[in-house]
């Protein structure tokens, strides 16, 4: 199924029932904030019989309860992302899900597989787009902002970055400015979607430690977000990049090209070798230590610092 076929049958209350599995796929990371909205909407339509898997269940607990109906009625279970299972678990549920008759619905997202899943009537494989154009954030901001969206900002220059998240992300905006959308516009719609050029560069020349051109490209940039978002960002920058770099060293190369998503190409290509995954842990916990020291007051030059020493070597 096509992403412009489920939000064009999305306003039907039996469209999600007309499967005995929703399979949704992605080429990017999990949306997290979108399957949020899915399941609140699913709710909205009566669907009140929306069950959620916890982490940790056993695989027999999890096939007793799908293989079951409750008063012959028909559940909803949302398995959430198929990464978050462990490795044995998540191969028997693949093949299970494959295969499965019902009584109830399954919906499950998954990382993309090598090979498409061959067409199935019980089955309903969703591709979830690297990026949404116009028509289909109309649609979303029809679904999602409850009638309190008028109007769609002009995007501009934005358009190549309104990945699936964002664009709930901007609607959840949008559904509480009311008529404010030019001030919105003007002030808030660049925070919302940050240019990842300018911050792919950025981080290119941080794991380059090319000093000279990464502090040329942080002046430039450092005044337009305040202190928690350069933490939350370099946080996520370490972490992803610690975890290709292991995951490389384990010869996994499907899930480290999967995490490698918002790390810059040149560490991706070969920066990474200069890099131990030891560096990086050290360089997160004084990031940490730097998120304490600035909220209770401290002076948030103290990034610079940072920076310095990890362009100098001194976590190695």
């Amino acid at each position: 199924m096509e992403f412009a076929t489920l939000l064009k049958n999305f306003s039907s209350d039996s469209w999600i029932a007309q499967h005995r599995v929703v399979k949704f796929t992605g080429t990017q990371e999990y949306p997290l904030l979108f399957f949020s909205l899915l399941l609140q909407q699913l709710k909205k339509q009566g669907n009140n019989y929306i069950q959620t898997i916890n982490e940790g269940d056993s695989y027999s607990s999890l096939i007793h309860r799908f293989e079951t109906s409750f008063l012959g009625m028909s559940s909803i279970y949302w398995l959430g992302d198929l990464q978050r299972y462990d490795q044995s678990t998540r191969e028997k549920l693949i093949n299970y899900i494959e295969s499965y008759q019902g009584p109830n619905v399954l919906v499950v997202y998954t990382a993309p597989q090598s090979e498409r899943t061959a067409s199935k009537k019980n089955i309903a494989q969703v591709e979830l787009p690297a990026v949404i154009n116009k028509k289909q954030m109309q649609e979303l901001c029809t679904i999602f902002g409850n009638g309190r969206i008028r109007t769609i900002p002009d995007l501009g220059m934005y358009e190549k970055q309104l990945t699936l998240d964002r664009v709930c992300l901007l609607i959840q905006y949008l559904s509480v400015v009311g008529s404010g959308v030019r001030d919105f516009n003007e002030q808030w719609l660049g925070h919302v979607i940050v240019p990842e050029l300018s911050l792919f560069t950025l981080s290119q020349y941080f794991f380059a430690r090319d000093g000279m051109r990464f502090f040329k490209q942080w002046s430039i940039l450092k005044d337009q977000y305040a202190a928690p978002f350069w933490i939350s960002f370099w946080s996520e920058q370490l972490w992803r990049a610690s975890s290709f770099i292991e995951l490389s060293e384990q010869h996994n190369f499907a899930e480290a090209k999967r995490i490698s998503f918002k790390l810059p190409f040149s560490f991706i290509q070969r920066d990474w070798k200069n890099v131990t995954v030891q560096e990086l842990k050290r360089a997160h916990d004084v990031l940490y230590h730097c998120d304490c020291a600035i909220k209770n007051g401290g002076d948030p030059n103290v990034l610079e610092l940072f920076y310095t020493d990890y362009l100098q070597r001194q976590y190695r």
